[in-house]
């Protein structure tokens, strides 16, 4: 796929954290509850008993979903029936695949030791292909993805059972990715339209709460909250300045700060991936070409901490 984005939002020790990119990610650990992708592929991490790795991606003759334990051992290789773009897992070792609407059938459910659940509304039809799905505390699962009957998110329970429906930006653009905080605040990004908007805050009853459409960018491919509910977006602005750029908003969808890395290549750049640490420090991988390419530390007052230089980094995660 040409646009892809992935989001994974996992706590730990007492944080929280998210990870976005184009090509590959690794959630993560230890606790995930929620994650969200636009294909080729993505990880999601979770200690159990039988299954403890689950990877999406690109239909092979193999499947889609590749499931290991925690020592690299091969558990299971299971077909979503197409290209799987994003994976969850809940805390119970349960996980989600979404993908690419086949057969009327956009998003299933596993249970630990990967056998397909076939009951109480599983698997589901979100009616249009899917770019990315998270899951709560409490096993509610959330999609977004292409518009069907003017709905793009969708908030189910753990029977699969309509709970709520979003339009993104009132009908214009596609949203790519979401993520949820410890509050069931729903945070989802995406593509503009009319207005550019890139980010909106769902209450947990699906209402809006706030959108940001002044960041001045074309796409949105990752995001992620923090334990006091900032909201950090990375995005790209297409092709001139060809910019990329990681931005930082308040509670309220507030700009804070914003990093930018410039390109001189005209390419499909941007802000792939972002994680939170315990720490609070926020991580974020860069790519568009060149030395551009990095990974990047910065504190919470975005205070650059590090700098890394890598081939076309597309993922990262923290610990």
């Amino acid at each position: 796929g040409d646009s892809v984005a992935n989001c994974q939002l996992g706590q730990s020790d007492g944080h929280w954290g998210c990870c976005h990119h184009q090509q590959a990610a690794i959630g993560i650990p230890e606790l995930m509850t929620d994650c969200c992708c636009e294909f080729p592929w993505s990880f999601s991490y979770e200690e159990v008993d039988q299954i403890d790795v689950v990877g999406v991606g690109t239909r092979t003759l193999d499947g889609s979903t590749y499931a290991y334990s925690s020592a690299g051992v091969s558990m299971a290789e299971i077909d979503h029936g197409a290209n799987a773009t994003d994976v969850a897992m809940d805390s119970d070792g349960l996980f989600y695949t979404a993908g690419v609407r086949i057969v009327g059938v956009t998003t299933r459910k596993y249970q630990a030791n990967g056998v397909e659940v076939a009951a109480g509304g599983w698997p589901h039809d979100h009616g249009a292909n899917l770019t990315g799905i998270a899951v709560d505390a409490d096993g509610n699962v959330y999609v977004v993805g292409a518009r069907t009957g003017g709905v793009t998110t969708r908030k189910l329970d753990a029977n699969a059972a309509g709970v709520w429906t979003h339009n993104w930006n009132s009908g214009t653009g596609a949203p790519r990715c979401v993520c949820v905080d410890q509050s069931v605040n729903v945070y989802i990004g995406g593509d503009g339209g009319t207005p550019n908007r890139q980010v909106e805050k769902l209450d947990s009853s699906g209402a809006l709460l706030w959108n940001a459409d002044d960041l001045s960018i074309n796409f949105t491919f990752a995001i992620a909250v923090d334990l006091s509910g900032n909201v950090y977006v990375g995005t790209s602005q297409g092709l001139a300045p060809n910019r990329y750029t990681l931005h930082k908003l308040d509670p309220s969808g507030a700009l804070v700060w914003q990093k930018n890395v410039t390109t001189s290549l005209i390419a499909n750049h941007a802000c792939r991936a972002i994680a939170i640490g315990p720490e609070g420090n926020i991580y974020a991988a860069f790519s568009g070409g060149g030395s551009s390419d990095t990974f990047r530390a910065y504190d919470s007052s975005g205070t650059t901490l590090w700098t890394q230089t890598t081939d076309v980094p597309i993922g990262l995660a923290t610990d």
